[in-house]
């Protein structure tokens, strides 16, 4: 179609003229126009950083102050010298011994196996991903001390390489990459609050809320995504 795609351009604002939007200007200082302007990004971080918070009301003021936000992740990642192609693609598996991560006890392992891309991985290795329910507050005072937080990352890690090892005996011998994703590293990546992987948690009272369409007073911006509507 002719457009182009900028990778590692974080969007800093939404420039805004005349209640238009007309462009937005990168973290480098690099200003890019347009006819119309879409966010797919965090709601809150577009609203509130990207506009200056300029164009709300208060039902959005009490939205994005109020509803509950689905449990952020921690994600571990390995990159395992071992052909898992047998491997299903998603599993869950119940553990003899639990673990205990952030002072909660598990009983089950997830474990995502990406064998159907063949560009996750080298050929005859495998990578994996095994997520757990996580505290945004933990990491963040955690963050505060940086020796703290490293270790506390590869104490995750550790716990859920020993998890694996229950099921597939033998395997931290082949692990050759490790990556560990806090709520915190969610948060810093995509701008999402509070790490959620998600937008607004699903209950009664949020399927039934009704998400203002309009950004009062601008014009030529639309957002999509996760945020338009809870669930």
């Amino acid at each position: 179609m002719g457009g182009t795609l900028r990778y590692n351009a974080r969007v800093e604002k939404i420039l805004v003229e005349k209640k238009r939007a007309v462009g937005i200007r990168l973290s480098d200082g690099s200003e890019y126009r347009g006819d119309e302007v879409i966010s797919c990004a965090d709601g809150a971080t577009t609203i509130y950083k990207m506009l200056d918070g300029r164009f709300t009301n208060r039902t959005l003021d009490r939205l994005y102050r109020d509803l509950p936000l689905f449990t952020p992740l921690l994600c571990v990642s390995l990159g395992i010298n071992r052909d898992m192609g047998t491997e299903p693609e998603m599993a869950v598996h119940y553990l003899d011994k639990p673990v205990t991560l952030e002072g909660r006890t598990q009983t089950g392992i997830g474990v995502k196996h990406y064998g159907r891309d063949p560009s996750m991985a080298p050929k005859g290795k495998a990578l994996v991903e095994i997520m757990y329910p996580s505290d945004y507050t933990y990491w963040k005072e955690l963050s505060a001390d940086r020796n703290r937080y490293a270790a506390e990352k590869k104490k995750a890690a550790d716990t859920v390489i020993g998890a694996l090892e229950q099921i597939y005996p033998g395997i931290s011998q082949d692990i050759e990459m490790t990556d560990v994703a806090t709520p915190l590293t969610w948060e810093r990546y995509t701008g999402n609050r509070n790490g959620t992987f998600e937008g607004w948690f699903i209950n009664p009272k949020t399927m039934m809320v009704t998400i203002p369409k309009t950004l009062p007073g601008l014009k030529n911006f639309w957002m999509a995504g996760q945020w338009v509507q809870p669930g």
